[in-house]
């Protein structure tokens, strides 16, 4: 098998947790990874998760996380705030930046 895994995809995986399963949190929790390895909603060898919309929020709660913009607003509606909407982007000294 000539060129087996030559180009494997380095493409990260992103979870996808929707808001219906956030409800069994308490209220003013700060939703985080960690957060939501210990209340058991997502695996711990996840790296990388982005909520989404689907269902409904009844408990306000602190995102720290990548949100959708349908998620965002029923997050607003229940109460709750996003603290981070996208992950920074790494800063590029610079001395390493190309002038065109």
């Amino acid at each position: 098998m000539r060129g087996k895994g030559k180009n494997k995809s380095f493409k990260k995986d992103i979870t996808v947790v929707n808001l219906k399963y956030l409800n069994s949190l308490k209220a003013q929790t700060e939703v985080t990874l960690d957060t939501l390895k210990k209340a058991k909603i997502i695996d711990k060898g996840v790296n990388q998760v982005k909520i989404l919309g689907d269902g409904d929020l009844k408990v306000a709660l602190i995102f720290k996380l990548p949100v959708s913009q349908n998620a965002l607003k029923k997050i607003e509606k229940a109460g709750g705030k996003v603290l981070s909407v996208t992950p920074p982007l790494p800063q590029t000294p610079p001395s390493k930046l190309k002038k065109v």
